[in-house]
């Protein structure tokens, strides 16, 4: 198993994301450049994490980005499943895999403990988690969406 590029731009979306103040966004281009991910790469992030309900994007004049829960609410599981989708090891673990060596296989249990091991490793750690212990640093828009900005670094849970 390999957690992919994307997986791991969308964990540091979400990281910088947890800094911006609750009511507040911040910018597609703003993250971008903050996490040194390239922007029209970063747009197709947002939308798949807005679509799990991960992240809120308001388009126009005065949108943004910001976390749609509390970062404390979200996981590394939550957000590796929106963008990966369900976390197997091996695919003879989705009910609809047939295996011609279901009756005498007996690697199955391996698997079956080892994705549950992931599972409860990725559900316990919080993006509020990882961004306690973040250096990142991004610029928001204000309550008022003017583009008015100002660089923010503190925690929110």
């Amino acid at each position: 198993m390999k957690i992919s590029r994307t997986t791991d731009y969308a964990l540091m979306l979400t990281v910088c994301l947890a800094k911006v103040p609750s009511g507040e966004r911040t910018s597609v281009k703003e993250v971008a450049a903050s996490c040194n991910i390239p922007q029209r790469f970063l747009a197709i992030i947002v939308n798949r994490l807005a679509r799990s309900g991960i992240i809120r994007a308001v388009k126009g004049m005065g949108g943004g980005i910001s976390l749609a829960r509390r970062s404390s609410e979200i996981t590394v599981k939550d957000v590796v499943e929106a963008v990966e989708g369900r976390l197997d090891i091996v695919d003879c673990e989705r009910e609809y895999e047939v295996c011609s060596m279901k009756r005498i296989c007996c690697v199955k249990p391996v698997w079956k403990r080892t994705r549950k091991a992931i599972h409860e490793i990725l559900d316990s750690v919080s993006i509020a988690d990882i961004a306690g212990s973040s250096k990142i640093k991004v610029k928001t828009i204000n309550k008022r969406g003017k583009g008015v900005v100002y660089e923010f670094s503190g925690k929110r849970q």
